[in-house]
């Protein structure tokens, strides 16, 4: 059964696709699983980390979340680093939250077609958008565990409100098994003393469900995804290779533990 992973945040960016994207890759790398990546941010950025032109796709997402729609295993893409996959999004995905916005069964549109390959992957990491919505809502419906990065600044904890509130409704309603793996400090600079108290903040605010291990930014870390190549290949020895590593590391332990 496939271990299936949100990563959510309602404010956008706190470079949540590039932690996405490189985390997967470290996961895959650590346990040499079969990953499949979903993209559920109508923006695509994930899908532009393996695709080229993301509005030259004759099949995306939005092709199987209506329940008469096309099985999952129509739009999954082979990439080319073994042990991932891609399911890929683009605008089109803006259309279901209009056509699905009255059908009360939508948020477990999602969970149902990933029941179709739950043997194919062990782990099935999702990209959600930067904002509540009903896409959102599917990712947790079809979740086990979420992953909220969050950068060192005065919103952080504040922002965070609306994704507990949406949490607490699915976990009430759909998904009771739905938890929160934790929190991390993403792209993180450091350099003025204000963004190190905003750290210890949120330290404090989140207590042990934060994880350890912070991600600095730098130039590098935000330019892998340009290059299509994760950090731990573009950069093996960087300081945000080995950090990236040991956050994979520390949300596996939570996982497994």
């Amino acid at each position: 059964m496939a271990t299936v992973i949100s990563f959510v945040n309602s404010k956008g960016g706190v470079g949540k696709t590039t932690l996405t994207y490189n985390l997967a890759f470290a996961i895959q790398e650590q346990t040499s699983s079969n990953c499949l990546l979903i993209d559920l941010d109508s923006q695509g950025s994930l899908s532009s980390t393996f695709l080229n032109d993301i509005h030259d796709m004759d099949q995306t997402l939005a092709d199987i979340l209506p329940e008469d729609g096309k099985p999952i295993s129509d739009v999954i893409l082979d990439t080319e680093f073994d042990g991932i996959d891609l399911v890929p999004a683009n605008i089109d995905l803006e259309r279901i939250n209009i056509h699905l916005a009255g059908d009360i069964d939508a948020p477990y549109y999602l969970a149902d077609k990933l029941e179709d390959v739950n043997g194919d992957y062990d782990f099935v990491i999702i990209d959600c958008p930067p904002y509540i919505g009903l896409v959102t809502r599917m990712a947790l419906t079809a979740s086990h565990g979420i992953i909220i990065p969050l950068e060192a600044a005065s919103y952080s904890v504040r922002s965070t409100g609306y994704i507990h509130e949406l949490i607490q409704k699915v976990q009430k309603r759909a998904n009771p098994q739905l938890e929160i793996l934790g929190y991390a400090i993403n792209r993180f600079k450091g350099v003025r003393n204000i963004e190190q108290q905003y750290a210890q903040l949120i330290f404090q605010n989140f207590g042990p469900k934060m994880f350890e291990t912070i991600v600095k930014d730098s130039t590098k870390y935000c330019e892998c995804v340009a290059k299509k190549t994760p950090i731990t290949h573009y950069q093996r020895t960087s300081e945000q290779a080995e950090a990236v590593r040991n956050l994979a590391t520390e949300i596996l332990e939570r996982i497994n533990g």
